[in-house]
């Protein structure tokens, strides 16, 4: 690449009022971090170059203009093969790359055991509990916990849709598998003023028409209910990428756990200023002085590898040529400085007597500090953390896809050339003409063949069996080239760690002909690329979300998010081993169902919501137990009431069947004492009563009987709002012995 010049250093003198020991010194320390990256730069210019398919301009200098100059972009596809295959098992189905579970023995604060234990007794009727069912009941009100901070978190992360989790994350990825390094930083806390609205009931005096005096009119107040707005202001972390152009480590450091100082570069507007001039832990006299100083900015000139970006991407003649205004260059250090140099700066909570050095956050215009504070992290003290495509110890930084095939990806392009060279040359006639034998009509090129031309001789005596034109033929080496281009494309495969078959080419030999054949290649695939996802999960993600969670377990005053969590990362070993707790959940489920005793003894509720999760489904489908068991009890009390409503016809119907006899026995009695022959009467009359007696005992038989049945159901039914409700339901549970065991009241 051609070398660049180097930038004129910024002249902050206008600025000297403001200019402060221990800004000074952190800006040329910077300086010296910034030497220091400049041959890391230099390769990822390299990298990019490579993933964009373009030679750079001494590479092209040394081509010959007219032979080939393809460039075959394998570093890209491989590049975002990867990156894809990355996020796919890491996302899977859902956009969560991480779950909370508490600790096998959570603690709870006293007050919140002793509602656990007073709740136990209430529905013990006064009884103590058993140290068993304390346990259980901790246990659950911590998984609860554990799904609320979950939530929280989640909403955090995806709160800002410019700094979306899913989005950070490809970008994180994608960094570190083409430049080697890619970056995360957080949590940071930002103040989001939002604007809430309440029901208020007001009185309004309304017109109405006065009753007592007709067409006059009266005022009644009313009551309304408007809507007020409440402007709301409250802190909350996010998480964003950071990009490795604008980040300058401790040159000394070889790792993230020995960085004693990091800088990164922002370029910021002046509106963008203004806005940080607003708040309040930013020194806003410093940074009105600076920008009064320099109104046309202090970032008006390139960097080095700034030029060199815009040249891969615009015209050399104009990228040059455009000057930044009005924007400023803003630096932010994360590192170690002394408790008096942080006092001396106006920095918060450093009492008189501390001494030493202590972490801090540190922005700088220039040398011109505009903030410094201790940081606010726990786990580690600065807020970044690296995935490493590829690590050693030789450097702190990694190197990526592109530098790593960076000779296999020079042999395939190579090759290609000689090839499509080779193909040129051997594709079209090629003559060698005498031009002192041959005569050539006036403006007719003797270079030219074309179809049907006529060459004209003029060569006689010795030169006679001489050929004036001669036919010339050259050998096709391409058979033999493609070979070496093969085994570049075979390397490519092999030292990126990135085979043919996960680019989805079907041309991958003998072994994808079968399915255990494409098994095995898959496996080998995944057994390659497992080492990169176990670093991101152990270097990125469980370290972050865990400061997450102490961020909200300090911070945060909701009390229902409180626990001691670990955090599970969703990556390769976590893909593994949910899809295997999913298997062996249900088949203990299979093996549990069929018996009604050994189903009473299992959580049913937690089961089913395991299984959800394991199995990459909304655990929000499975009811909680409380709401469970208030469904339940509706169910059976609708259910007894709807049989009770079926008993009512059925005394209805027997009371007006027994009324009925009873009135045609009063109507024969009645025809019987106006007869003459009272004998016959009397005798007549008995055997009616006998008849009527007979089916009245007969329908009071067969009443009785459709009556017992309903009864016994609606009992059966009535009584399963004794149980407990938080059980299975009997359809559910009976799934396993045929749908009948756990049916209250079967017979």
């Amino acid at each position: 690449m051609a070398d660049q010049p180097t930038p004129p250093a910024a002249d902050y003198s206008a600025a000297s009022a403001w200019v402060s020991n221990l800004g000074q010194e952190l800006f040329d320390q910077f300086d010296t971090y910034e030497k220091a990256r400049r041959m890391t730069e230099e390769r990822w210019i390299d990298d990019l170059y490579r993933y964009r398919g373009r030679y750079t301009d001494e590479q092209v200098r040394r081509m010959d203009p007219k032979r080939s100059s393809v460039f075959l972009r394998q570093t890209r596809l491989k590049v975002e093969i990867f990156t894809r295959l990355m996020l796919q098992v890491m996302l899977g189905n859902n956009d969560q790359t991480w779950t909370l579970e508490p600790d096998q023995n959570p603690e709870l604060p006293a007050p919140d055991l002793q509602q656990i234990i007073d709740s136990l007794t209430e529905k013990l009727n006064g009884q103590s509990p058993q140290q068993a069912d304390i346990d259980a009941a901790v246990k659950e009100l911590a998984n609860i916990r554990a799904r609320n901070m979950e939530r929280t978190i989640l909403s955090q992360l995806d709160g800002d849709s410019r700094k979306m989790w899913t989005g950070i994350l490809r970008q994180a990825i994608h960094a570190g598998n083409l430049y080697g390094t890619g970056i995360v930083k957080g949590p940071l806390v930002t103040e989001k003023v939002g604007t809430k609205y309440r029901p208020v009931i007001k009185t309004e005096m309304q017109e109405h028409p006065d009753p007592h005096n007709p067409g006059q009119v009266i005022q009644i107040p009313v009551q309304v209910q408007t809507w007020e707005a409440d402007k709301t202001t409250e802190y909350a972390p996010y998480i964003t990428r950071s990009s490795h152009w604008g980040f300058y480590p401790d040159p000394s450091a070889n790792n993230a756990d020995e960085l004693q100082g990091m800088y990164e570069r922002h370029i910021k507007t002046r509106m963008e200023m203004l806005d940080l001039h607003a708040r309040e832990d930013f020194d806003s006299e410093a940074i009105m002085g600076v920008l009064e100083a320099y109104p046309n900015g202090t970032a008006q000139a390139w960097k080095t590898y700034e030029t060199e970006l815009r040249a891969i991407g615009e015209d050399e003649n104009t990228y040059m040529r455009v000057q930044r205004e009005k924007r400023y260059e803003v630096l932010e250090f994360w590192g170690l400085v002394t408790a008096e140099e942080l006092r001396n700066a106006g920095a918060p909570g450093i009492s008189e007597d501390a001494t030493g050095d202590m972490w801090a956050q540190v922005w700088l215009m220039g040398p011109v500090v505009i903030k410094a504070v201790l940081s606010h992290l726990n786990v580690r003290k600065h807020p970044y953390y690296f995935y490493y495509f590829d690590k050693d110890e030789s450097s702190f930084w990694g190197e990526g896809i592109a530098q790593l095939s960076k000779d296999p990806q020079d042999i395939l392009n190579s090759a290609t050339r000689i090839m499509l060279d080779n193909a040129a040359i051997c594709a079209g006639p090629q003559v060698e003409l005498n031009l002192d034998l041959l005569e050539m009509p006036n403006n007719e090129d003797a270079l030219a063949v074309t179809p049907f031309k006529a060459w004209l001789r003029v060569g006689m005596g010795q030169d006679a069996m001489a050929a004036a034109v001669k036919p010339m033929t050259f050998d096709s080496h391409i058979q033999e080239v493609n070979l070496i281009r093969e085994l570049g494309d075979q390397l490519m495969d092999d030292i990126s760690g990135i085979p043919r078959v996960d680019t989805g080419d079907e041309r991958v030999g003998q072994a994808a002909q079968t399915a255990t054949g494409l098994s095995m290649l898959m496996s080998r695939s995944n057994s390659m690329n497992r080492e990169q996802l176990l670093r991101f999960d152990d270097e990125v993600q469980r370290p972050l979300i865990t400061e997450l969670v102490c961020w909200n377990m300090e911070f945060n005053p909701d009390p229902s998010i409180k626990g001691s969590f670990s955090i599970k990362a969703r990556g390769v070993a976590g893909v593994q081993a949910r899809e295997v707790r999913a298997q062996q959940l249900m088949q203990f489920w299979q093996a549990v169902a069929p018996d009604p005793q050994l189903r009473s003894m299992v959580d049913v509720n937690e089961l089913l919501r395991q299984i959800a999760i394991n199995n990459e489904v909304s655990e929000g489908i499975v009811y909680e137990k409380d709401v469970y068991a208030q469904i339940q009890k509706q169910q059976n009390q609708t259910s007894g009431s709807a049989v009770l409503q079926q008993i009512s016809p059925v005394m209805q119907k027997m009371a007006d069947a027994i009324q009925q006899l009873q009135k045609q026995v009063q109507q024969l009695k009645g025809a019987a004492s106006q007869q003459p022959d009272q004998d016959a009467s009397q005798g007549e009359l008995a055997l009616k009563d006998k008849q009527i007696s007979g089916q009245l005992a007969l329908q009071n038989k067969k009443i009785a009987g459709e009556l017992g049945i309903k009864q016994a159901l609606a009992v059966g039914k009535l009584q399963g709002d004794r149980q407990d409700a938080g059980a299975m339901s009997p359809d559910l549970a009976g799934q396993g012995d045929g749908g009948m065991s756990a049916m209250p009241g079967s017979m």
